[in-house]
């Protein structure tokens, strides 16, 4: 349910669960580019989630 036993309120938030980079192409950036493409999909969102775990990389 999206609803909050506590308060009765209930929201949406766009979450990236997950990226798969194949071993080839990684430490090209291309998980970096993902995740900025994901953020600019989502003009309207002020808050968007991100699961974990997220490499050292992608902290910069």
């Amino acid at each position: 349910s999206l609803c909050d036993g506590c308060t009765g309120q209930s929201y949406q938030l766009p979450v990236l669960d997950t990226v798969f980079v194949r071993s080839h192409w990684r430490r090209t950036g291309l998980a970096l580019q993902m995740l900025e493409d994901f953020c600019s999909s989502q003009p309207s969102e002020s808050v968007l989630g991100i699961s974990f775990p997220l490499s050292p990389g992608m902290y910069g």
